[in-house]
């Protein structure tokens, strides 16, 4: 390959031997992404714990149990293979709470756990990227920008997964020889698996990706030897740790939507896919045309687009399908990882695997995907997504408001099984949106004053039952911080719906 053919098959996110002006738009768009990418990575902590957002959805059932100091008990025991999470963000919150019997305290501190993932982990990729236009940083930000809204609020497991993938490549695609970078490799490929089956998955794409190199390269063949005691590790918890009968279904219906297509199509999703083909389509009608600015002009006036849809029309909310979106990390997250290795290893002229594929791929986007038609459309990204988490914030604050109002007033609905139970039914709107109604009695509890709510906000719809009344009432009588009269509460709805003997 000639250096004029190198030159033009150069990635927009690399320092090639092009002309200065573009070498610029690429510097400037590495900052527009990793300023954009570190800003989520704050923006996610702030609004956790301002607005309790770790109280979303199955979240409502994980801060409780932390906060009853049963985490394992409850559920955790059921998803061991996850375990890595739970030691991050579950057994700190626990001990803090058992030597503080700060309720509090202990829920903030796990929010912070949980969502400072992501920050840490751009951290960790940041120290560990020794490519000279950290390749990989500039990479795991655009990841985070543009994938982790879609999800953020919802506690799934991914999310971490997320933040542990991209110092996992980074350091199986560029660390030195010798025994301390294989334990290392090992260490944080165990991690990523640790975190969920999804997190098995990202395991085997990082040593995918580094295939790249050649399958006979030292590179590849030490990430494949990392990888055994990962996929060991993953296996015996695996093996050791089985659900409960209960539960055990449920994983397994769960396991077939985590990698259903149709995660994909909802209202928010047709819109941000609406929204870049017609950019993509202005884009290339104005480089047709000659026009010079037509990245901004495009990107100016779809945004304008978007704004007089969202005033006039729109009045969807991304709410519950916030989890079935984590499949968006399993499937875009090893793209971009992919992305960041054929970059560094063009720049090196060490492509290893499909090298003559990986050039031409790199040029076809170094051809039509410039710096400023980037810059563009992930402007657009950036604002469909603030625009979004705008609204997910503003309606889950007033749900919780509802909530709380709900618990603290003199309705009841005695048919549902106790005197102190009321249905968030009469929440109205708010509820079929924003609930989850597996959890919303735990949310009630964990939104109270004091924990201590007069009633007991239960959905009659749900169908689903975390808690057994062998556990429930365990709980009861041990020795916690919660009010006991809020177990009590808990302790009745569970064993109305799960009695003794059943599973």
């Amino acid at each position: 390959m000639t250096p004029s053919m190198r030159s033009a098959s150069a990635s927009p996110f690399d320092a090639g031997p092009l002309d200065a002006a573009v070498a610029s738009e690429r510097r400037l768009l590495r900052s527009l992404v990793t300023a954009v990418g570190a800003g989520w990575c704050v923006l996610f902590v702030v609004l956790a714990l301002a607005y309790d957002l770790q109280f979303y959805g199955d979240g409502a059932l994980f801060s409780y149990a932390i906060a009853v100091r049963d985490a394992w008990t409850f559920h955790w025991h059921n998803i061991a293979g996850r375990s890595f999470v739970y030691l991050l963000a579950y057994v700190p919150a626990e001990a803090y709470a058992a030597l503080t019997q700060n309720v509090a305290g202990a829920l903030t501190l796990y929010a912070i756990l949980f969502f400072s993932a992501p920050l840490v982990g751009l951290a960790a990729t940041f120290g560990l990227d020794r490519t000279p236009t950290r390749t990989f940083f500039t990479m795991a930000c655009a990841s985070t920008a543009v994938v982790l809204p879609f999800v953020f609020g919802f506690p799934t497991e991914m999310w971490v997964a997320h933040a542990l993938f991209w110092p996992a490549l980074t350091l199986a695609m560029t660390a030195p020889g010798g025994w301390p970078s294989r334990v290392a490799i090992a260490l944080l490929l165990t991690a990523v698996g640790m975190t969920h089956g999804g997190g098995m998955l990202l395991a085997f794409a990082i040593v995918g990706i580094t295939a790249l190199r050649g399958l006979r390269h030292p590179v590849f063949r030490r990430a494949l030897l990392c990888l055994v005691p990962a996929a060991m590790v993953w296996i015996l918890f695996f093996l050791v740790f089985k659900p409960d009968a209960y539960i055990a279904a449920a994983l397994h219906g769960a396991a077939y939507t985590f990698i259903d297509p149709a995660n994909f199509d909802m209202p928010f999703t047709r819109l941000l896919a609406v929204a870049l083909l017609a950019y993509a389509g202005l884009y290339a009608l104005g480089t047709w045309l000659g026009i010079r600015g037509r990245a901004a002009i495009a990107g100016l006036l779809v945004a304008a687009g978007l704004g007089i849809y969202w005033r006039l029309w729109d009045d969807s909310v991304l709410t519950d399908m916030r989890y079935p979106l984590r499949t968006g990390i399993l499937v875009v997250t090893p793209l971009l990882g992919a992305l960041a290795a054929a970059v560094m290893l063009q720049a090196r002229r060490r492509i290893g695997l499909f090298a003559p594929h990986v050039e031409a791929t790199l040029g076809f986007l170094a051809r039509y995907a410039t710096p400023r038609a980037l810059a563009g459309a992930f402007l657009l990204v950036t604002l469909a997504h603030a625009v979004e988490t705008g609204k997910f914030v503003t309606g889950w604050i007033a749900y919780e408001k509802s909530v709380r109002e709900l618990a603290a007033g003199p309705q009841s609905d005695p048919g549902l099984g106790d005197a102190r139970f009321v249905s968030a039914t009469r929440i109205g709107a708010a509820h079929a949106r924003y609930g989850w109604g597996s959890t919303t009695h735990f949310l009630t509890v964990l939104l109270a004053p004091g924990m201590r709510p007069a009633k007991l906000v239960v959905d009659p719809d749900t169908n689903y039952f975390w808690l057994s009344c062998a556990k429930a009432t365990a709980s009861l009588w041990a020795d916690r911080p919660v009010p006991t009269e809020s177990r009590a509460l808990i302790r009745t709805h569970a064993c109305r719906h799960r009695p003794p003997g059943t599973p």
